[in-house]
């Protein structure tokens, strides 16, 4: 028995996993997605050393691709479907970050996003440069994010 406000709230479970089930069951095609393997941070170093970041367009996938893994933001916040549908008021853009550095000095890389999913309003993600757990510190590194910034 569980209480919600002044009331309780008996759970039949039996009741409980059929409802479950059923809806399941009822959930349109469009709604299920196939179960994906988790992007890990070797998928983000084995992309640092085969694209080319001297490329802009490579530069801007790799940045983006970095922020949304480390800042654990949805993609879609650090990208634009299509370049005519690019909207400074409600995508990122470079006026929108900034490089600042934490009571370590370290390196805080601070964005205002002008437009969530969850926050219509915007909401401002901040990232600092993770610790190393893999080999290739390079795949982890500020720099290969803001060079596409600057």
């Amino acid at each position: 028995m569980t209480r919600i406000a002044p009331t309780s709230w008996v759970i039949n479970e039996a009741e409980y996993k059929a409802i479950l089930e059923g809806a399941l069951r009822l959930a349109p095609t469009t709604s299920k997605c196939p179960h994906r393997a988790p992007f890990t941070t070797d998928i983000l170093c084995f992309l640092h050393n085969t694209l080319d970041r001297d490329n802009p367009c490579n530069a801007a996938i790799f940045a983006c691709l970095t922020l949304s893994f480390f800042c654990l933001v949805r993609f879609r916040e650090f990208t634009v479907p299509t370049i005519k549908s690019f909207d400074p008021a409600c995508h990122i853009t470079r006026a929108r970050y900034q490089l600042l550095h934490n009571h370590d000095n370290l390196p805080i890389m601070v964005f205002h996003l002008p437009s969530t999913k969850c926050t219509p309003g915007g909401e401002m993600i901040q990232c600092e440069r993770p610790q190393p757990m893999h080999t290739s510190e390079a795949c982890y590194s500020i720099s290969s994010t803001t060079s596409h910034l600057i």
